[in-house]
């Protein structure tokens, strides 16, 4: 009987199984290669297409921890606070964690906003350290009147903190006024001084249809708008529909339009001006003639 070669001796179980998945694995890359590229990539392209913003993300470096120290270092003098250092390392563990998470941005929002915008992010969540990124201006506002202004900025949008960032604790008047659109509007076009003369306008008009014409006036008219309005008469008496209706200037359309006709037909001028002048003066009139019915009717009051 002839020896066993490594050809005939027998294999064992184990063996044997290694030398089918070994062949099974080649097989698999040959077949793989064979597939077209397009094919392959096309697993990755579904992943990407069911979860867009994890496939967009590009993975952010860690920061190093003396620029962590110092940012808290910075945060703990605007709060004025000493930091204990079990506080004070796990500060540091969030500062680590939201820059990995929202960029580089919060680190900037931490150095204005104090230790309380820490506090208050693990407190009330992401949103916080996303705003204040946004705005890192208004951090230290957001950080210190968390209650009013962390839900009407989650209402509205960051407009609200840019607004504050400029006019602190009008974003709330202002919303309450003219509504959530109006402060989109404003933060975006209105400056600083304008929206402190209309918080302030708003609050002395006499009803909401008057508040709604007053913002619209301003936004056809700007400035020059609330320039015109009687100031000392607003102070003394109050914000009435008659004043905005007589402070608008008239289009410069409809000036045009007048130099002609003054030039062309002075008579229909004269028609035209006395009708304009009629109906700006109407309002005007029927408000002084119902200051004047209610202080006759006090003075009655009195009397009797």
């Amino acid at each position: 009987m002839k020896p066993p070669t490594q050809w005939n001796r027998p294999i064992s179980a184990s063996a044997l199984l290694f030398k089918c998945s070994t062949t099974l694995s080649k097989v698999s890359l040959q077949a793989i290669a064979r597939i077209p590229w397009q094919v392959r990539l096309f697993p990755l392209a579904m992943a990407q297409m069911a979860n867009p913003l994890q496939a967009q993300v590009a993975p952010v470096a860690r920061i190093a921890a003396g620029t962590l120290n110092n940012v808290l270092e910075m945060a703990a003098k605007v709060s004025g606070r000493s930091l204990p250092s079990e506080t004070r390392i796990l500060a540091l563990k969030q500062l680590d964690n939201a820059a990995l998470k929202h960029g580089h941005q919060v680190l900037d929002a931490a150095r204005t906003g104090g230790v309380e915008l820490i506090e208050v992010a693990a407190k009330h969540g992401d949103d916080v350290w996303i705003f204040s990124a946004k705005v890192p201006e208004a951090a230290r506002l957001l950080a210190t009147r968390t209650d009013e202004l962390l839900p009407l900025t989650r209402r509205i949008g960051t407009e609200v903190l840019e607004i504050e960032a400029k006019n602190p604790g009008l974003a709330k008047t202002l919303a309450t006024h003219f509504g959530d659109d109006a402060v989109r509007n404003l933060a975006r076009k209105a400056p600083p001084e304008d929206i402190a003369k209309l918080a302030g306008l708003a609050t002395k008009a006499d009803s909401p249809a008057t508040t709604a014409l007053l913002f619209e006036r301003y936004m056809e008219g700007g400035a020059e708008f609330l320039a015109k309005l009687p100031a000392k008469q607003i102070l003394a008496t109050g914000l009435v529909t008659a004043m905005v209706i007589g402070s608008y200037q008239v289009s410069d359309g409809l000036q045009e339009g007048l130099k002609t006709t003054a030039q062309t037909s002075p008579e229909v001028f004269a028609k035209t001006t006395e009708k304009l002048i009629f109906w700006i003066l109407l309002p005007l009139l029927a408000y002084a003639l119902g200051q004047v019915a209610i202080r006759l009717f006090k003075s009655a009051r009195r009397q009797t």
